[in-house]
């Protein structure tokens, strides 16, 4: 049976094309390819903070083949994207040679960065790099060719970047106790490329349903505001990984059906998962909110902590993570691309509804 962590690389249910792949690998070629993907998500495209060399390092493979890789996995994200095991179907080959691509990719997706930059001038500035690069000019392919390179890159990025493509739900402790001395839990709805909190909300760490249900009210309102009026929307929501926390997960089984059905993969994630995707996201802090997400279950806070946070009611902390939410979104509102026509995707208000209700 493939591991869980297939499901958070391709989501849940796995697809049967990577379930196919996975049974036709031995266990070493399976080793190799988690390691090949651990790598590929760590260096996120070049956006992780992992140099290229690191990155490759890590994979166990050339700074070249990792690039090859890479680029196979920007195209699309499967087993077949690592090369360590047979394909049931062939996929897109590149157009150039091994080094060639190599060179291109890792060139093109630095380039593209520069959006204001045309494409023109994007693909000059590629030819430019290849050659710097060590590529002889009969290898280079033509402007017009170099063009479309650049077009399909900027695409690519652009799609990464939209808002609502992939939504991550998490939990913490927060700083803000429960009358009981007890932590309130603050449980999130986040977006995972531009980082935004799109809905959040206290709850109990024994009422994780519960908890996301409110986060999902407070979303459905919050996309609806005037401050995300100009957000540049995914057209289509894709994937959800949504940390069950202490909640048995077949609570969540209506809902993972009604992602199925709008073709949204769920994936419900290990327990000991609860914080990591919010602190990789916010730190140890949402705006002026301090979060544990150790503390998921805890009864208390560190003592220093627990001396110098509030005591509050249920809508008194609502309105206080409210407050918390709005500080944390407004400089991440203020860098990201604008649409003036853009919408959520059906998939998102579809879905908030359905766990709000």
């Amino acid at each position: 049976m493939p591991p869980k962590r297939l499901e958070e690389l391709f989501g849940d249910p796995l697809p049967k094309r990577e379930i196919a792949m996975w049974s036709l690998m031995d266990a070493a070629q399976r080793a190799r390819a988690l390691q090949r993907a651990d790598a590929l998500v760590r260096y996120d495209d070049g956006e992780g903070g992992v140099p290229a060399r690191s990155a490759a390092a890590d994979a166990g493979v050339t700074l070249v083949r990792f690039y090859q890789m890479n680029a196979r996995w920007r195209e699309k994200q499967s087993l077949g994207a690592l090369g360590v095991g047979a394909q049931p179907e062939r996929g897109r080959k590149s157009q150039f040679a091994p080094e060639v691509n190599a060179v291109l990719q890792s060139a093109v997706a630095d380039i593209v960065r520069d959006e204001k930059a045309s494409v023109r001038s994007l693909a000059l500035r590629l030819a430019d790099i290849a050659r710097a690069r060590g590529l002889p000019d009969d290898q280079i392919p033509g402007h017009n060719t170099l063009r479309s390179v650049v077009e399909r890159a900027r695409r690519d990025r652009r799609r990464r970047l939209e808002v609502g493509n992939e939504l991550l739900f998490d939990q913490a402790a927060c700083g803000i106790l429960r009358e009981d001395g007890a932590p309130w839990i603050v449980f999130v709805i986040a977006d995972s490329a531009s980082q935004l909190i799109l809905g959040a909300a206290p709850g109990r760490a024994e009422a994780v349903r519960r908890g996301y249900a409110d986060a999902a009210s407070d979303a459905a309102r919050r996309i609806g505001d005037p401050s995300f009026s100009k957000v540049a929307w995914a057209e289509r929501l894709a994937r959800v990984q949504l940390v069950p926390g202490t909640e048995v997960n077949d609570v969540f089984d209506p809902i993972a059906t009604e992602a199925r059905s709008i073709g949204v993969g769920l994936n419900l994630t290990a327990e000991r998962k609860a914080g990591r995707y919010l602190e990789r996201l916010a730190g140890r802090a949402i705006g002026v909110l301090p979060i544990w997400p150790a503390r998921v279950g805890a009864t208390t806070l560190p003592p220093w902590a627990s001396e110098r946070v509030p005591v509050l009611d249920l809508e008194r902390a609502r309105a206080r993570i409210a407050i918390a939410v709005e500080d944390y979104n407004s400089s991440l509102l203020e860098g990201l691309d604008t649409a003036g026509e853009s919408v959520p995707p059906p998939e998102l208000e579809h879905l908030l509804k359905a766990l709000a209700n």
